[in-house]
Parts: structure tokens; C-alpha cells; sequence
């Protein structure tokens, strides 16, 4: 699994790996562009709640209705990118590719 998504400043890479779901961030470098894994998650609803805060603290709210507004945004982008069915999907994924 590999989604790119947005926190609020920056695009970054959520991606699964054997053991733990990765937060990347992207680098230009001399050879090309590659994404370079910054945070790991032992579950998908940590990693979203972590992307979430993220989002939250790369808002430009200054007063607590502009937080909540950030908050609530925040939450229905990843909603948006994230239904039941796709997470259901990559569990059952993941739980195949544990009796591998």
C-alpha cells in the first residue's frame, strides 16, 4: 500500500511495510526524487491519528474557531482518502501476507 496524502504543508507517502506502516517525506536529491521514511506505525489507525495531529499543527489557526475548523478539515480529508471498504481491503491484505 502506498497513498500519498497532504499535511497541510508538504505531500508525504503513507506506506505499508512488513511490520509497520511508514510516514514518508519526499527528497530531491541529485538522482532523482525518493521518499525517505521519517515516523513508523504499528497500526494504520495510529498512523492516521499521527498524520492527523500533523495537519492540525501545520494549520495556520490563530484563534480556537480556526482550530476547531482545522481540526474538522483535517479529519474529513483523510476520511475522504480513507473509506471503510480501502481499510478493510489493506487489513485483509495485511492479514494475508502474515501467514506468508
Amino acid at each position: 500500500m502506498e497513498i500519498i496524502l497532504h499535511d497541510g504543508k508538504h505531500e508525504v507517502l503513507l506506506r505499508s511495510g512488513a511490520h509497520s506502516f511508514e510516514l514518508c517525506e519526499r527528497k530531491v536529491l541529485k538522482r532523482g526524487v525518493t521518499w525517505e521514511p521519517v515516523k513508523w506505525y504499528v497500526s494504520l489507525p495510529a498512523a492516521f491519528e499521527a498524520l492527523l495531529r500533523r495537519k492540525v499543527r501545520n494549520s495556520d489557526a490563530r484563534t480556537l474557531l480556526e482550530l476547531k475548523d482545522a481540526i474538522l478539515r483535517a479529519q474529513a480529508d483523510l476520511m475522504e482518502v480513507w473509506t471503510l471498504d480501502r481499510f478493510s481491503a489493506v487489513a485483509q491484505s495485511q492479514g494475508a501476507n502474515h501467514g506468508k
